[in-house]
């Protein structure tokens, strides 16, 4: 199955996980609040980080359409979802605000979504905490498609003087995914004349490495009013809310600059307010990253055998990019080689220049095969792992000798060379069904992968979407990215929508690191229906979809191919791609050199087709696997009782590898005989209430390890 951060399934459930006390308002729309009672109303300057739930106490929460799903607490950000059946319409009311009448009070919040689809937001502020009363707008209603935050602002001009709230109102169609707000902030009162903000706020950080940004500004020329600024006391300027450089008496429209020297590498927030005699202008504001960056992958990796018996010397070229692009002094990197992709099998560290000598074997006496990753290290984090070629070290293999060259390959060379193992977080929370694992955290998820000895995984809803935050957390763990699901609506939205969506979803899973980007259609599906039979209720691609879906993937692919990277088709239960039949046809109709395919055993079984068969077919093809295994006694049950694909998932009818009825020993050989390159994900959705993630990864591995070797 799909790592399905993209969906959700809206459950009732939902309801008893929000926090806080029910209440009713006249209009019969169902109000979440702590504390009903009114206190003292706020004066402004007022923020609130939403980091936990303490702003339950005093936020009002509606759920105007009474579908159970509500703003709530989710990973330090106050986070509403979608309902695949209704629109959502669901209010985020601050606490009482004491505004004076005449005055101009500055807002900001910052806001993303949780997958690629478009939500829909917009703020109001009235006299009262309903929604018939919150009628005045400070940001208009808009539609978004990002996974990091993003900061919106407005202002706010009450007529005259009172206490005012402010609302969060989460209005995006059905069937979307998630909005997430934190950092809402309302400035000090200000007079018409005060200034407006500050422009072309613009840090620039050295490349190479050092502790440094170059910082440039633009001081207003117009007050909020927008007549002509004759004058500025100052525009001050502040990393993360404290202040490093005041700029007295500048000209209206002049360029000012500064060079900020930071205590360490982090990522910092730099803003900039002008004063004059009115008052203080709203806060423009941006984010940067200052220091050294994660270093971009080793290339050019040799593995030679020295002079000395059982003595390998391994080389790379320099680095000499950051994960960005930009360029790199190669003075600040250093360099790691493991036995393996695992930090478990690290060798040596902090190894400057362009090489490493050591012993590989003490024992030569019999021909045995060796290799080995690097990674490059700042203190910014860690490149991926890029291994070695294979190393033949021992005496040749004695005569007579046969090698077929079956198929233009030689079966006597052995090893993974390139093939990579993973995981998918799916197994410690399911994003389709969000009560599945709710208790378990990102951290406690990568961690258990890593300690299962796998090196890389797929994304999940918990996970960060900052690249910066995310990298550095699979980096301590040996990590990396391999992939992310996208859904796409070729058949049913315009192609435009869906590139623009996939668009963003590819330059972040670039800025990780990963080669492929995992790719459904959505369009007509029913997988993530909890009431449609997934067997009887299968959707079937008409001519006209048919043609949408290869022509749409066929663009896609080259929008992947312009960041060198490649679209994977993911043949799912519950779609218009399902079957032997169907993979068929898709692969006929798109460009082999735009569209590849990933291979899910676990798919192929639960329908009915012949795994090792399409495995063989479209070897050449196949840039992504998924090993699911499944209890085909309850994939029975699903199919008799005409249960949904999420009731099927629930039960039980998917596990890890080595736990179900198939063989993964031939598909592993089937990819080692021919080469494959990239990576084979462990999936498996069920409950992990039931299957201990920790315990079923650990499971897969040893079966895997125990048919593959690797």
């Amino acid at each position: 199955m799909r790592i399905h951060y993209i969906k959700r399934v809206a459950l009732s459930l939902c309801a008893a996980m929000s926090l806080g006390l029910s209440a009713t308002s006249q209009a019969g729309q169902s109000v979440t609040n702590a504390q009903n009672a009114q206190a003292e109303p706020l004066t402004p300057p007022y923020s609130e980080t939403f980091a936990d739930e303490s702003f339950l106490e005093s936020y009002t929460i509606i759920d105007s359409n009474q579908d159970g799903t509500k703003w709530e607490l989710y990973l330090g950000s106050a986070q509403i979802s979608y309902n695949s059946e209704l629109d959502m319409d669901d209010w985020l009311i601050t606490p009482a605000l004491n505004l004076e009448g005449g005055k101009m009070y500055s807002f900001s919040i910052e806001i993303m979504t949780g997958g690629s689809f478009n939500e829909t937001f917009e703020v109001m502020f009235g006299k009262d905490k309903t929604p018939e009363a919150l009628v005045n707008p400070i940001i208009e209603k808009t539609s978004i498609a990002h996974t990091v935050y993003k900061a919106y602002t407005g202002t706010i001009s009450p007529a005259e003087s009172g206490t005012f709230y402010i609302g969060i109102h989460g209005c995006s169609q059905k069937d979307m995914l998630s909005l997430s707000v934190k950092n809402l902030k309302i400035g000090a009162a200000a007079g018409a004349s005060t200034p407006s903000a500050p422009s072309n706020l613009v840090v620039n950080t050295r490349t190479n490495g050092e502790l440094k940004a170059d910082i440039s500004l633009t001081a207003p020329t117009l007050d909020l009013n927008g007549q002509d600024l004759t004058e500025l006391e100052s525009v001050k300027l502040m990393r993360d809310g404290n202040l490093i450089k005041t700029f007295s008496t500048p000209e209206p429209g002049s360029e000012l600059t500064f060079v900020d020297e930071v205590p360490e590498c982090s990522r910092y927030t730099y803003s900039a307010i002008a004063v004059n005699a009115s008052g203080e202008s709203p806060a423009v504001e941006t984010k940067a990253f200052v220091g050294t960056l994660e270093p971009s992958d080793p290339t050019g990796i040799t593995l030679v055998e020295t002079s000395t018996p059982g003595e390998v010397t391994i080389g790379w070229t320099p680095v000499t990019t950051d994960i960005r692009g930009n360029n790199l002094n190669p003075e600040f990197v250093t360099y790691r080689i493991y036995s393996e992709g695992s930090q478990s099998n690290l060798l040596f560290s902090n190894i400057s220049g362009t090489s490493k000598t050591f012993k590989a074997l003490d024992d030569t006496s019999v021909q045995t095969f060796v290799q080995y990753s690097v990674v490059a290290e700042t203190k910014g984090g860690i490149s991926n792992y890029v291994y070695s070629p294979l190393l033949p070290i021992g005496p040749a293999y004695s005569t007579p000798y046969h090698e077929s060259f079956a198929e233009g390959k030689a079966s006597h060379i052995f090893g993974m060379t390139n093939i990579k193992l993973g995981i998918c977080p799916i197994g410690w929370t399911n994003d389709d069904m969000p009560d599945l694992g709710k208790e378990n955290t990102f951290q406690q998820c990568v961690s258990e992968m890593a300690l299962a000895g796998f090196t890389g995984c797929e994304m999940g809803g918990k996970f960060p979407k900052d690249v910066d935050v995310l990298k550095k957390a699979l980096s301590l763990r040996g990590l990396s990215v391999a992939s992310a699901w996208f859904s796409s609506f070729l058949t049913t939205k315009p192609y435009e929508e869906t590139a623009e969506a996939f668009k963003a979803h590819r330059d972040f899973l670039h800025a990780m690191g990963a080669k492929v980007v995992v790719v459904s259609e959505q369009g007509n599906s029913v997988q993530g229906q909890l009431t449609t039979p997934v067997f009887a209720g299968k959707p079937y691609n008409t001519d006209e979809q048919w043609k949408l879906v290869a022509e749409g993937l066929n663009k896609l692919g080259a929008l992947a191919a312009e960041k060198d990277m490649k679209l994977v088709y993911h043949h799912h239960m519950g779609t218009g791609v399902q079957t032997e039949a169907e993979i068929d046809k898709l692969m006929e109709m798109t460009d082999p050199n735009l569209v590849f395919l990933l291979y899910d055993t676990g798919h192929l079984v639960c329908s009915g087709e012949d795994y090792i068969g399409i495995l063989k077919k479209y070897i050449n093809r196949i840039k992504h696997v998924h090993l699911k295994d499944v209890r085909k006694e309850l994939v029975e049950k699903v199919k008799n009782e005409n249960m949904s694909f999420l009731d099927g998932v629930r039960m039980g009818m998917f596990t890890v590898p080595g736990d179900g009825c198939i063989d993964f020993k031939p598909v592993y050989d089937i990819l080692k005989e021919n080469n494959y390159e990239g990576w084979t994900m462990v999936e498996a959705e069920q409950d992990p209430a039931i299957a201990n993630p920790l315990e079923y990864a650990q499971k897969a591995r040893k079966y895997i390890h125990e048919v593959s070797g690797l």
